[in-house]
């Protein structure tokens, strides 16, 4: 696979890059990542947006292998140009987003066809924060057995046996590159089912069996209802909990320390689980049709990227980036986001189609600049010039400001008597 990613690159005209991450596997092997910017290369303009970004791993149960040929088969098609020569949706998509390709997290687990690393942990449980609004299950909770004696907490009992280990190097590798550059919107594939999971995974420390949807409802599912609507197979799947071809993980199949998960509490970010293909490792003569029933979702996903409201935050006077802490105050259930200073300012806001919001943005300094103090931003009724159901309606493309929102906030320092004030107050 390695002379194949650098070949796939080094034949790209400079549409690709190949990224190393770092670690290296438990067993020494390098993961990397192809990374797609628009074709032909341009140059992005001064104070420029950073473009939507979308990320795919594959492969991270090693006896699940299709997917990472499907993604290999991604990765030739941008880099060639291939995809985007024979088809408008696919250059219009390259020329405006990041496409980021990790095709195997588990290479040691994939040489020996073994679901775990050389380890024997299973990197889908291997995740966690402190972030998590639980706590970790105790080995009493993972034991625990019911009259019948039979496991109470399966989710517990499995990630107490193959998921409560130290950070393994994959996972190390993993969470690096997406922390230095976190995805507007990501994927993470595997093999057994035929389903499209969105966050989250857990509700709880012990991984009860329920749904709770996640704070940033009705994007999630949504997302998940327009790959599953681009798949005529998955699409198909009714049988409960699955909806169309959809299933909010926690209500499925609990998973406890999942790389979905930590991609919401850790980096703020949505990431999907999508189960691609019921035989976990189908021959060779399976994998064109594989191809034929995703190819068409893949695009659909990507064409998703930076759905909702993409911007800056600066210094009206220095033109500084700042950081600043957007809060979502209609609906009130969303969940706050935030502008990263060392990102320039950026801040990326999921938003439903269909919903309108209203949220308050709180700028401040980088630690070191002092007591500098700035007013809140007000921005009222933002909504999405795009109707819900485009969002899965097939053989249309989707952006542009039908999409995307995307503003450059200049934020006023506070007068200094109201500071005075303002410090007075909370003394």
């Amino acid at each position: 696979m390695v002379s194949l990613l650098h070949d796939v690159v080094n034949n790209s005209d400079g549409a690709c890059t190949l990224d190393e991450l770092d670690p290296p596997s438990v067993g020494g092997r390098v993961l990397y990542a192809v990374v797609a910017a628009p074709r032909p290369p341009a140059a992005a303009a001064a104070g420029a947006l950073p473009r939507p970004s979308f990320t795919w791993i594959g492969n991270m149960h090693g006896d699940e292998t299709a997917n990472k040929e499907l993604l290999l088969r991604l990765a030739a098609g941008l880099c060639s140009g291939e995809l985007a020569d024979n088809d408008a949706r696919w250059k219009a998509l390259q020329a405006s987003t990041t496409i980021r390709i990790i095709p195997t997290m588990n290479p040691d687990g994939f040489e020996r066809r073994t679901r775990w690393n050389a380890n024997k942990v299973d990197l889908n449980r291997n995740f966690w924060s402190s972030e998590f609004p639980y706590a970790k299950p105790t080995p009493e909770q993972a034991r625990k057995r019911d009259r019948y004696g039979a496991i109470m907490y399966p989710a517990a009992d499995m990630w107490s046996k193959v998921g409560n280990f130290s950070l393994q190097p994959e996972a190390v590798a993993v969470s690096r590159y997406l922390a230095a550059a976190p995805p507007d919107l990501s994927a993470n594939l595997h093999g057994g089912a035929l389903v499209a999971n969105y966050p989250l995974d857990a509700c709880d420390s012990v991984g009860v069996q329920t749904s709770c949807p996640s704070a940033e409802e009705p994007v999630p599912r949504q997302l998940a209802a327009a790959y599953a609507a681009h798949n005529p197979d998955m699409t198909e799947q009714s049988a409960a909990p699955f909806a169309a071809g959809t299933v909010q993980g926690a209500a499925w199949y609990p998973v406890l320390g999942s790389l979905q998960d930590w991609v919401y509490h850790r980096l703020g970010r949505l990431m999907l689980t999508l189960e691609l293909h019921e035989v976990k490792d189908p021959p060779a003569a399976a994998l064109d049709g594989l191809w034929g029933a995703n190819s068409v979702a893949f695009l659909r996903l990507m064409e998703l990227a930076g759905m909702g409201l993409r911007g800056r935050v600066l210094d009206q006077t220095t033109r500084a980036p700042l950081a600043a802490t957007l809060t979502v105050t209609s609906p009130a259930s969303s969940r706050p986001t935030v502008a990263d200073a060392r990102r320039g300012g950026y801040f990326y806001k999921p938003l439903a189609p269909g919903v309108s919001y209203d949220i308050t943005v709180q700028p401040y300094a980088a630690s070191g600049s002092g007591t500098i103090k700035y007013l809140p931003i007000q921005l009222v009724g933002l909504r999405l010039g795009m109707s819900a159901d485009r969002v899965t309606a097939e053989g249309s493309a989707v952006g542009g400001t039908s999409l995307r929102l995307e503003r450059t906030l200049l934020a006023t320092r506070a007068p200094a008597n109201k500071k005075k004030k303002m410090l007075r107050a909370s003394a």
